[in-house]
């Protein structure tokens, strides 16, 4: 299992996060990780260049 922060929520916007802000991290398995990192990837037609394969 991988730890995913809680807290702050997202999306966390500058000068919303202070020494005293809260910080909680939760278990949650490794595919729901790379959903969440895939999700933040652009799509192939979002590129500035054809994408080869």
């Amino acid at each position: 299992m991988e730890l995913v922060a809680q807290r702050p929520a997202e999306p966390i916007m500058p000068g919303t996060v202070t020494p005293g802000s809260e910080l909680r991290l939760v278990f949650t398995e490794m595919p729901r990780v790379w959903n969440l990192i895939t999700e933040l990837l652009p799509s192939a037609d979002q590129l500035p260049a054809p994408v080869g394969r």
